[in-house]
């Protein structure tokens, strides 16, 4: 560039003139816009932004004074903002971003030359750094940041200046740049909803469609869930929004619809499926209703084994119909369903029916009862399987022996889940309900048989069938329980099963159908220990079993066992075998930290806890360690949001019970972890919970915050439960308890001291000696004099040994006001307070005397000529000191005492001081004192 701009400066000197299709040079007085135009792309090579904030005000002044009358051509300005897009600077590339973005002069003419390779590629590009969208000091948490803001101007500013054809071009090379990325969970979301503000332009094809479906896709490799659901939400509304009906076929409709997931995204009662459904309404109803004919025909004529996702996409768009109207009379869904219907009903009779048939009119069934799941609770999936009822008599029997037949080969376990998954769908409806009754009797006596072989299929059916007894006919819970029993008498729980010979377990695949197999048992099993409520004299023989099985279990089903666990410990009293419990805390604690990658590992930890922490444990000799686990858990808390929670809610919930009061003794420590929590984030850590903070913000606009819990508020609540429970302690009763919590916060506030002399530039030391001393704020009135009079004088210790920063003094100040005004007769303390702190670090003045003023205006009208009389002959020398700070707060205490003596006619006060306040008034100090 330093030859460029020597060239440039030789041509101008000559007289020359260059010419060239993106360059001209032809009269002197460009030469110093060229010039700019160089410096500014050569500065651009520095990588600190020190060095190029200089050039970038050369630059706004080019911008301002733009003309491409002047022949510049854009590309130039454009090649300076790429230039900057791709500095190593965060605050250089956001600057850039922000200020292309708001020149509408250069916006116009990038437009009006046709430069979509920069808008679409240099753009596109730079808005995937995910460090971009961070939140401005000043803005509100929850609000979009000004990146997005200026984005979704920018888009609206381009709409306006296009006609509605070039916007539909323009908007189609935007939205296929974005599909082509592979984005960042907090830049997508931000980009999302800038789209999301556009004007309906139909110009989607079915080839677009998918290109969004696959983007979609991909993005499931994010660890947010949040953002994930949220990026979906937006652009199932935008792709709506911009779908060319007469481009789109309701095959790739209904494929690009699957993408999106029932339990986060698109769901009955949300508004992202009423937006949906009402889109499908506004299309050609007749096709709309041929697609799902056609498709359900093929599902159950067809022999070959339909995919499961096929059957979900046929189910949505079918329940969509319904919503939308389309589909709404029970007539339609007699006749749409009529053959599901009667392959089901006749199945019984037919013996050649083919295997396919009968699954796939079952996966239909099942499928549309996922889909028809609501928020609502409306009665439509009562409604569809109504549809069978007329045929209870002939069915109830046959799926109930599909459902319970011992398994022959491994390659039918799926199916068997899924008539199993059947058999409990229809066992809710009365009718069905009624007739399969009859059969639980003689199911309990076989299953006793069952039970004895231990063979994989055998032992499969009787827990399925103990299960599904316990769940759907409570009555016989008590038969159930005893077959249980028997189990663990025998000593069969958790026995290896036995598999068929003939079984050859060798490739990849029979291998995982063998351990979805084990799964399943284990679930069932432990599932219906959990239901069945064990007596305690056969508890540690459940838990014995449970700890062995852990140790070969999956993670799905080790989270059963933890349940199952949890229902037996909590029946345990004194007198249970310590080595026992110490040895299944461990065990469990140790499968609750191998599901930390898993979405198993929030449940688990809940489970644990409820495992462990018990008032009857934490009255054992176990006490000490499993403090020990809690000590790991808030460890553990600092990595991963919501763990420390989930122990401090259980904590708490024992404390405040009356009968537990005897634990409080040693709740100080946990306590205090609680009352000074807060995890300090990185800064990408910060913007995804910003992110997710503007996403809640959002409500029911975005489905996500429906169906999915969000954790950027969940860490705060720690200290919201903590300080909640300080709040309601009764002085009556907790005063001790107290005086416990303030001597331990005294002492963490010493070893957090300790670490600096200057906290200033540790943020982490600033927020827990704030979050120490709210605490004991909230503690202070609870003390009896004695502890009152220590907290003081360590107040007062404080505020003269280390110069505080200012939101901490202020409490400081502010719990010594509090404590004064409590107990009078400890006024006699404050001044020699005060005159050993002066002699320790002048500065501390300034406290002493904010806490007489303080002190002074928050008591009666009959206290104050007392206290003035008292603390006047030690502020007077203060008011001429030479410490500007102290002279000026010393200025101001007597200039209100001045008020205070005439408001309320001190005579004394007036009498002895009358000069001094003459004086002040003399030097105007209403005019020099902010007062």
């Amino acid at each position: 560039m330093y030859v460029v701009r020597n060239i440039l400066g030789h041509c101008a000197s000559s007289e020359l003139e260059v010419r060239g299709k993106r360059f001209n040079c032809v009269q002197k007085n460009l030469l110093e816009s060229w010039g700019t135009i160089m410096t500014v792309l050569e500065v651009l090579e520095e990588k600190q932004p020190h060095a190029v904030k200089p050039a970038l005000a050369k630059f706004c002044t080019l911008l301002e004074h733009y003309n491409p009358s002047e022949q510049i051509h854009i590309t130039w300005i454009l090649t300076i903002f790429h230039r900057m897009f791709l500095h190593e600077s965060r605050t250089v590339v956001k600057w850039a971003l922000v200020k292309f973005m708001n020149t509408e002069s250069v916006v116009k003419l990038t437009l009006k030359e046709n430069e979509n390779e920069f808008l679409c590629g240099s753009l596109v590009d730079v808005l995937n750094k995910p460090g971009l969208f961070a939140r401005e000091e000043g803005e509100p948490l929850g609000s979009p940041v000004m990146l997005a803001k200026c984005l979704l101007d920018f888009l609206q500013f381009c709409e306006a200046q296009l006609a509605a054809d070039h916007f539909g071009a323009f908007l189609l090379d935007l939205l296929a740049a974005v599909a082509k990325q592979t984005w960042n969970g907090v830049s997508l979301v931000y980009v999302s909803y800038a789209l999301s503000h556009l004007q309906a332009v139909p110009i989607l094809n079915g080839s677009m469609l998918r290109s969004i479906g696959n983007m979609l896709t991909n993005i499931q490799r994010f660890q947010e869930p949040i953002l994930r659901a949220a990026v979906q939400c937006y652009w199932l509304d935008i792709s709506l929004r911009l779908i060319d009906p007469g481009r789109v076929t309701f095959d790739e409709l209904s494929a690009f619809l699957s993408v999106f997931k029932q339990d986060d995204t698109l769901r009955r009662g949300t508004l992202q499926w009423s937006r949906t459904a009402r889109k499908i309404g506004e299309l050609n109803n007749v096709q709309a209703v041929d697609f799902v004919r056609e498709s359900i025909q093929e599902i159950v004529n067809c022999d070959a084994d339909w995919t499961k996702q096929g059957i979900s996409r046929v189910a949505r768009m079918a329940v969509m119909l319904h919503d939308c109207g389309v589909v709404a009379d029970l007539s339609q869904w007699k006749e749409l369903l009529g053959e599901a219907v009667g392959i089901l009903s006749s199945a019984a009779r037919r013996p050649y029916l083919s295997l396919n048939r009968r699954q796939a009119a079952i996966a239909l069934f099942l499928a549309l009862q996922d889909e028809a799941t609501s928020l609502l609770n409306d009665s439509f999936q009562c409604e569809l399987i109504d549809l069978l009822c007329p045929w209870a008599e002939e069915m109830y029997e046959h799926v109930y022996s599909s459902a319970f037949v011992p398994l022959t080969n491994i390659n039918d376990f799926q199916a068997s889940v899924a008539c199993f998954r059947f058999l409990d769908v229809i066992s809710t409806r009365p009718v069905f309900k009624h007739f399969l009754y009859t059969l639980v009797k003689e199911g309990l006596h076989r299953c006793i048989i069952l039970l004895e072989e231990n063979s994989v299929g055998n032992t499969l059916s009787a827990w399925r069938f103990l299960s599904w007894t316990v769940k759907h006919f409570p009555e016989k819970k008590l038969e159930v329980k005893k077959i249980v029993m028997t189990v663990i008498v025998s000593g069969a729980l958790g026995q290896p099963l036995e598999r068929p010979s003939e079984w050859n377990i060798q490739d990849p695949i029979s291998k995982a159908q063998w351990v979805a197999i084990e799964t399943s048992i284990m679930e069932l099993m432990w599932g219906t220990i959990e239901r069945t409520a064990i007596c305690e004299m056969h508890s540690e023989v459940v838990i014995a079993k449970a700890l062995e099985t852990l140790q070969i279990s999956t993670q799905e089903s080790s989270l059963q066992v933890l349940k199952a666990i949890a229902s037996v410990t909590s029946k345990l009293k004194e007198g249970t075998d310590d080595l026992l419990l110490l040895r299944c805390f461990e065990m469990c604690w140790q499968t609750c930290k191998d599901l930390k990658k898993s979405s198993l590992f929030r449940p688990g930890i809940e489970t644990f806890v409820a495992i462990a922490f018990q008032p009857q444990f934490l009255r054992f000799t176990l006490k000490a360690h499993l403090m020990q686990i809690a000590a790991d858990i808030q460890e553990l808390g600092e990595a991963v949001p919501g763990v420390f929670n989930i122990l401090m809610k259980n904590l708490l919930s024992i404390w405040r019970d009356p009968d537990n009061q005897d634990l409080l003794e040693d709740c100080s420590t946990t306590l205090i972890k609680a009352l000074t929590y807060g995890v300090i984030y990185r800064k990408d850590q910060r913007c995804v919970f910003e992110t997710e903070a503007f996403i809640a913000s959002q409500g029911d606009t975005l489905a996500v915050n429906q169906l999915l819990n969000s954790e950027h508020r969940v860490d705060a609540e720690v200290r919201i439960r903590a300080i909640t429970f300080l709040v309601h302690l009764n002085p009556a009763a907790h005063r001790g308890l107290a005086a416990q919590l303030c001597q331990a916060l005294l002492a963490y506030d010493k070893e957090v001291s300790s670490v600096r002399k200057r906290y200033f530039g540790n943020s982490s030391v600033h927020r827990t000696k704030n979050r120490i001393w709210q605490a004991i704020l909230c503690l202070q009135h609870l003390l009896h004099e004695e502890a009152a009079g220590n907290l003081l004088e360590a107040v007062y210790t404080s505020l003269a040994d280390e110069s505080q920063q200012p939101s901490v003094r202020t409490l400081l100040e502010f719990t010594a006001v509090r404590i004064l005004l409590r107990y009078h007769q400890l006024h006699v303390t404050l001044i020699p307070a005060m005159q050993k702190a002066s002699d320790k670090r002048v500065g501390s003045i300034c406290s002493f005397v904010a806490i007489i003023v303080h002190l002074c205006a928050s008591l009666g009208q009959e206290h104050v000529e007392t206290l003035l009389l008292k603390f006047l002959p030690e502020l007077l020398p203060w008011s001429m000191g030479q410490h500007f700070n102290a002279r000026v707060y010393a200025q101001v205490a007597l200039s209100m005492a001045a008020r205070w003596s005439t408001q309320f006619a001190f005579e004394k006060v007036q009498e002895i001081y009358c000069s001094v306040f003459l004086a002040m008034d003399g030097c105007s100090m209403e005019h020099t004192v902010c007062v």
